[in-house]
């Protein structure tokens, strides 16, 4: 046997001998009816039941007091599974407070943190842990429960315990390096930091995606050299203990490590060991984050088959394990925009069945939306805020999540209602901000005028002239015929272009004045009471009308990269920046970071760089490959193909062999980009318009 601990193993020797003594001692010790043994053999059938998601769980006969009340218990785990919260409760009135048996008391914290019930839930996790024994996993839960509810300091109190057991949990560290970044210790959160990464490497892209984490690493020069953003390739780490005390896999079994991350695999099971590294064999391969989870991603979408046969009867959901496979591979469609694949695997899941994760139920929702069935998702929507699952729910995350699925389908009334229940309960979190923009929606959908053009709904305040947003409805159709022959799009569907004053776009949508319009399925210009559509203006309404074509032409399957570079690309103006003329390559963000900056970084100037490098990109795409290479780039994402695929069918390489010559191209290429002279729009007649009336 090996027993493992940061990199310090021991290796204890037991005989046959031995073994066969113990095995006899554990035979008598089975066969004695010693008084006071709790003996749980009359709670198999229950068990088994739990364990195939059955129904109606059987009677427990013939036991007694003591074993009566564990399979209590275990029913109590079940209704907390499917949210049955009424009937958790009433289980746990039968057991004083507070109860001396430490699972009364965490499914009294659970069920207390499902209710939003901050007091009792804090109570209850407490009165568990002091009931003991200490384990990493009820103080780590513990911590992130009171961290939600905003007990900080009692939180960090639980995590600060992981490192003094030797937890070898990294979700440990990383959560203690963003407590210590909310307690101002950059020292401390660097050190944490390090030792999360150490245990099992996080990817880059969930760094650049979390405030906290992202100060650490930039405060801690990426981990003293360990982890960059300019890398081609994600980081590996190799710890010094790896195969310190190897042993033998069973046939067929297959391993990989990620710092001291231990992955083993049989067939199509598998176990995670924080830690192992140090029992792999000395050539188990190494594998980055990215690179694992992309395996896990594959996996789970491979298990979709499997699943479409389990959970054709909801039943089947009250097994947790069959209830997170369904997660997993519902969010991994997901993650590659397979919105069809979506709908298939859900399809005969009712929004009212009382086991269906609330995660697979905004995917469905998000995934009928995005397939254009608006009118399913809004049927299917309805269904579910009415359905007795969701009555039960006080989880303000819930109503957020439905509030937001709601807006995307122009729900606006209801989900503005949704996000108001769920604000009153946040008490660390305002939506005042978002329920304005969704007031505003409400607005434009209701109180502005209209002009209808052959592609485009132009939506207007009373104080601007018809005139006005009929010239600028000219320009889009004329950009829109430019931008085709660029972008391949058999049929363009009309799209609602918003028309605000800059004071209400600024204030409400955006709160900056860097941004200058938006696309987020229709057009958002702030251009009431401009006097004339001069090309620098065209410029802005190109940029967002690019959004929309690109997005329509890959099923919105584009990466961000893709939308941002082409959309600056086809802009009619002098001059475009060039990355290679700003930045050296430590400077440089990896193109398998671009996405994750555009769309989660919070550092700007990180984001301004992206942009400007995407464009470049798109230049040496187009240099590289000609427009028709572009074309066939659009063509790919739009069938499906992620991004290491679309690149691959591109130009046989992988996105970091990709990097490599894009830099090597850019090293050669380092003047701004000029462009050809700008369609110029504006005619004598414009002086007679008057785009607004004030």
């Amino acid at each position: 046997l090996v027993a493992t601990a940061f990199g310090i193993a021991a290796v204890v020797v037991i005989t046959q001998t031995q073994l066969a003594a113990v095995a006899a001692v554990q035979k008598e010790a089975l066969e004695a009816d010693t008084p006071g043994t709790l003996r749980l053999s009359a709670l198999l059938p229950l068990r088994r039941a739990m364990a195939a998601g059955d129904a109606v769980l059987p009677l427990v006969a013939r036991a007694g007091e003591d074993e009566q009340s564990v399979a209590k218990l275990w029913r109590a785990q079940v209704d907390l599974h499917g949210m049955r919260l009424d009937s958790v409760e009433r289980t746990l009135a039968s057991y004083p407070v507070p109860s001396d048996i430490p699972l009364v008391e965490l499914l009294r914290g659970r069920a207390a943190f499902a209710r939003y019930d901050d007091v009792a839930a804090c109570r209850a996790y407490e009165r568990a842990i002091n009931l003991g024994p200490g384990r990493d996993a009820l103080w780590h839960e513990a911590a992130e429960v009171l961290s939600t509810l905003g007990f900080e300091d009692r939180a960090r109190t639980y995590l600060e315990r992981l490192p003094k057991i030797g937890s070898r949990s990294e979700i440990a560290y990383y959560a203690l390096a963003v407590q210590s970044v909310i307690a101002n210790d950059e020292a401390d959160a660097s050190v944490q930091l390090l030792r999360g990464w150490k245990l099992r490497p996080l990817a880059r892209e969930r760094l650049v995606a979390s405030p906290a984490l992202w100060s650490v690493l930039r405060a801690s020069e990426n981990l003293g050299g360990m982890v960059s953003m300019a890398s081609v390739s994600e980081p590996a780490f190799r710890s010094e203990a790896t195969a310190l005390a190897p042993i033998a896999l069973p046939p067929g079994a297959t391993a990989r490590i990620s710092g001291l991350y231990l992955g083993i695999e049989i067939g199509d099971r598998s176990l995670g060991i924080p830690g192992g590294a140090a029992v792999a064999g000395p050539n188990t391969p190494l594998v980055d984050a990215v690179a694992w989870s992309r395996r896990e991603e594959e996996a789970a979408i491979a298990d979709t088959l499997r699943l479409s046969e389990l959970v054709r009867t909801p039943v089947a959901l009250a097994q947790p394990a069959i209830s997170k496979r369904l997660s997993r591979a519902t969010e991994a469609l997901a993650s590659r925009a397979r919105w069809d694949d979506v709908i298939s695997l859900t399809e005969g899941l009712s929004a009212s069945a009382e086991n269906v994760p609330l995660d697979v139920i905004v995917l469905k929702g998000l995934a009928l939306s995005r397939a254009k069935r608006t009118a399913d998702a809004k049927r299917f929507l309805g269904e579910v805020v009415t359905s007795p699952a969701m009555a039960r729910r006080t989880d303000p995350v819930a109503w957020y999540q439905l509030g937001e699925l709601m807006a995307s389908i122009e729900l606006y009334g209801p989900a503005i209602s949704m996000l108001e229940k769920a604000d009153a309960r946040l008490e660390y979190v305002s939506l005042d901000d978002r329920i304005r923009q969704l007031m505003m929606r409400q607005r434009l959908e209701t109180a502005y005028r209209v002009h209808a053009t052959k592609n485009f709904e132009i939506r207007f305040p009373d104080d601007v002239s018809p005139e006005g947003a009929a010239r600028l409805g000219e320009v889009l159709e004329a950009e829109l015929e430019r931008l085709r022959k660029i972008i391949p799009l058999e049929k363009f569907e009309s799209v609602r272009v918003n028309v605000l004053w800059w004071s209400d776009f600024r204030s409400t949508f955006t709160g900056t004045d860097h941004i200058l319009g938006l696309y987020d399925g229709s057009i958002m210009l702030p251009f009431a009471g401009i006097n004339r559509l001069d090309p620098g203006i065209v410029a802005i309404a190109s940029h967002e009308l690019a959004h929309a074509v690109l997005a329509q032409a890959t099923n919105d399957r584009a990466p961000s990269w893709l939308q941002e570079g082409l959309a600056q690309r086809i802009e009619m103006v002098p001059f475009h920046r060039n990355a290679f003329n700003m930045y050296d390559d430590d400077r440089l963000i990896a193109i398998a970071l671009l996405d994750s900056v555009l769309g989660g970084s919070v550092d700007p100037d990180m984001i301004g760089e992206a942009y400007i490098e995407s464009q470049t990109l798109v230049r040496y795409l187009e240099a590289a490959h000609g427009r028709t290479g572009l074309q066939k780039l659009i063509a790919a994402f739009r069938a499906g193909a992620n991004e290491e695929e679309a690149i691959g069918q591109l130009s046989g390489k992988s996105v970091a062999e990709l990097d490599i010559a894009f830099r090597n191209w850019g090293r050669s290429t380092k003047t701004v980009f000029e462009n050809p002279r700008p369609v110029d729009y504006t005619s004598s007649r414009d002086e007679s318009i008057r785009f607004s009336r004030k």
